[in-house]
């Protein structure tokens, strides 16, 4: 068996609405556990092997087998930005060179700010070293991890800037922001790789036109005809905050994603200015 469709991130782009709006596909099947499998990112993961990967879909095996037009999908925006991108679009490719992958951007400003407020809950409402805790179980490194101070959770101008603070050194951070909004690299990454199986969504364009999106991802993933306008007014985890951020952070961020912003909006006409 192969996984044949990849929903490869980015964080807080939409990734959650689009995988659970395409396993109501009767072809598609994701994993019988959990959406984010984060198999190819990690090296604890991927050392289990692929059997243990594909225990994930034990469920649907024998129907994939018996219908043969059965999709598995593998929804992991780890497999963007997470650890090493370079490898894990290698081990994807290695693994299915003729996989579908697709890739949602938000803009890259409001994406960290939805990531901060993410953080932020549950860092208040859960046990606060579960950041470090949720990467050890996917082993990753968190050796030397600058620890976030409780201010910096009530703060978004000064998280973001301690984070540049650290990256300018060199340095690790906990609950970082700023990388999965960093598009431009890991996104071409898999577009050399993929080609034409490669499809690129932009979030708020789901979000505001879901049916003629879905339409569009049916289409690329060569699936049968479904009524996707049934999702036309569904939220999936729609964030609860509003957009406030002062214009200080703003032009901070700006100039941070510049590259990024500019990336997107000459490959793909995506205007985030």
């Amino acid at each position: 068996m192969k996984v044949d469709f990849f929903i490869i991130g980015g964080q807080k782009c939409g990734t959650t609405a689009l995988h659970s709006f395409l396993i109501n596909h009767p072809q598609i099947k994701g994993g019988s556990k959990q959406k984010e499998l984060d198999f190819f990112a990690y090296e604890k993961l991927f050392n289990k092997g692929l059997s243990n990967y594909h225990s994930k879909f034990n469920k649907n095996i024998k129907e994939k087998i018996l219908l043969k037009k059965t999709f598995f999908l593998d929804s992991s925006p780890s497999y963007l930005l997470d650890e090493n991108p370079e490898i894990t679009s290698s081990r994807i490719y290695e693994y299915n060179a003729k996989g579908k992958v697709i890739v949602l951007v938000r803009n890259p400003i409001e994406r960290s700010f939805s990531a901060f407020q993410m953080y932020k809950k549950r860092y208040f409402e859960r046990d606060r070293n579960w950041w470090v805790k949720w990467v050890k179980e996917r082993g990753g490194d968190t050796n030397n991890i600058i620890k976030r101070k409780e201010a910096e959770f009530n703060n978004f101008n000064l998280f973001i800037k301690n984070e540049i603070c650290a990256r300018e050194k060199g340095l690790k951070i906990e609950c970082p922001v700023l990388k999965n909004g960093e598009y431009s690299k890991s996104i071409n990454l898999y577009r050399n790789k993929f080609k034409s199986n490669f499809l690129l969504i932009q979030n708020e364009e789901m979000h505001k036109n879901t049916t003629s999106t879905l339409v569009k991802v049916s289409d690329f993933l060569n699936i049968k005809p479904f009524d996707w306008s049934i999702f036309s007014d569904k939220k999936v985890f729609e964030g609860s905050y509003h957009f406030e951020v002062d214009l200080e952070t703003i032009n901070l961020l700006k100039n941070y994603y510049q590259n990024d912003i500019n990336f997107l909006l000459k490959d793909f006409n995506i205007d985030y200015r």
